[in-house]
């Protein structure tokens, strides 16, 4: 599933290195002893002098030394990583071992002169109920026969065993396919630089990426608030409207373009596999809203609430603890199984944190405004939001499923088993 519904950008950032880096500087960890995947070469382990990490053991398994990292997100038991200041290579490491798994794979670079904010972000989804990355980029694709050089935002989509799942087409038929939940839209990528980038919209037609009858979604390619979400189980979710002009969510069978679920009236605040989360209206007061959990595959309500209004850039679910934690103006963690608010950031004075990762009860937030050579991030308990470590120094912080974390600190990588809180 697409997280932040999997969007994810750890925005763990070091200094520019040579992509040729990639094949020898993941090959090899310390800690395990687990098998090589890919190149041979050896490098020293690197000790560990960061901060202690609340929610983390205090030594690592494994290191990975002069690492140029640029962001990550974990998936069941492995990591999938940017190298280089703008992305330039995508890696997977084994979350146990800290092998590289496959071959690096380059990124080609878009022309520096066209301009445009083009991040590069990884998103986490599926295929056949596996879990699969999808980096979303800016590709430039070469002059060939009668074919001039352009630019395509593009899809290259891996499985955790290191297999090329797919990728957008560069013979002039890729512009507009991308890939959600083991089907490619036909549609474009929002590129606002908020809270919506990386998703798509404008999406007309579905087709199993595995090859079948494409099917229309009914959404035109003028409109400009349509947006897909993400998908589970064959059910795409994404905003839909009535013929007066309320929004809304709908789960739509991607294999019959027809809806199989609605929900009037509700805003996409989040999506975690089987976890949908949803904002209502606002109640007569202006100061409640009614918060839903829901089944995105059935449109099951799970849980909801009415809780104080807030808003929601960032989401992310601790599996462990069960807490969802959101940010807008200030953060807030709501009970999955009941959608009641455990707690949430006082707004007077907020600190500006963003959730990056959470498991086992601990979540790290990181101070929104750091840089590419500052990174500041607060470790809290996310069941009572109790501060457990303040101005953590790190460069970054993101976990796997399988119960280790990957942590970024003076240019290497280091895995770390997770310590669930009591």
């Amino acid at each position: 599933m697409i997280i932040l519904g999997g969007k994810a950008d750890s925005s763990m950032r070091l200094p520019c290195k040579s992509v040729a880096l990639v094949s020898v500087l993941l090959a090899t960890a310390c800690g395990s002893g687990g098998r090589h995947h890919g190149a041979e070469q050896s490098a020293a382990p690197v000790k560990y002098t960061g901060p202690a990490i609340p929610g983390l053991e205090p030594k690592p398994i494994w290191s990975v030394p002069d690492a140029p990292f640029v962001s990550a997100i974990g998936l069941s038991r492995t990591f999938a990583v940017l190298l280089g200041h703008q992305g330039e290579s995508l890696a997977l490491i084994d979350a146990m071992s800290g092998h590289l798994i496959g071959d690096g794979r380059p990124l080609s670079e878009p022309d520096p002169t066209s301009g445009g904010h083009e991040q590069t972000l990884l998103l986490r989804d599926s295929h056949h109920g596996g879990p699969v990355v999808v980096v979303r980029y800016k590709e430039n694709v070469p002059a060939s026969g009668m074919q001039d050089e352009y630019d395509q935002d593009s899809d290259l989509v891996v499985d955790e065993s290191g297999r090329q799942v797919w990728r957008s087409p560069t013979d002039g038929t890729g512009q507009g396919r991308f890939f959600v939940g083991g089907y490619i839209a036909k549609g474009e990528v929002e590129r606002s630089a908020g809270p919506d980038e990386g998703y798509l919209t404008k999406v007309t037609t579905l087709t199993a990426s595995d090859g079948g009858k494409s099917v229309s979604t009914g959404a035109s390619e003028y409109d400009d608030d349509e947006a897909v979400y993400g998908a589970t189980n064959g059910k795409i979710v994404h905003t839909m409207y009535n013929i007066l002009g309320r929004t809304g969510l709908e789960g739509l069978d991607a294999s019959t373009g027809k809806p199989a679920w609605k929900l009037k009236g509700a805003t996409f605040y989040g999506m975690f596999g089987n976890l949908l989360l949803t904002m209502g209206d606002q109640d007569v007061s202006g100061r409640t809203q009614q918060v839903t959990f829901t089944d995105p595959a059935s449109g099951r309500q799970i849980a909801t609430a009415k809780v104080p209004e807030f808003g929601c850039r960032t989401a992310l679910l601790d599996k462990d603890s069960g807490s969802v934690l959101c940010a807008g103006e200030h953060v807030i963690a709501l009970d999955s199984a009941t959608a009641k608010v455990r707690w949430q950031q006082p707004p007077a004075n907020a600190r500006d944190l963003q959730p990056r990762a959470a498991a086992g009860g601990a979540a790290y937030l990181e101070l929104d405004g750091s840089n590419d050579e500052s990174h500041t991030f607060v470790a809290v308990n996310d069941r009572t939001g109790q501060v457990l470590a303040d101005n953590l120094a790190i460069d970054g912080v993101t976990t796997a499923d399988n119960g280790i974390a990957m942590v970024a600190y003076q240019g290497a990588l280091y895995g770390f088993r997770v310590k669930k809180l009591s």
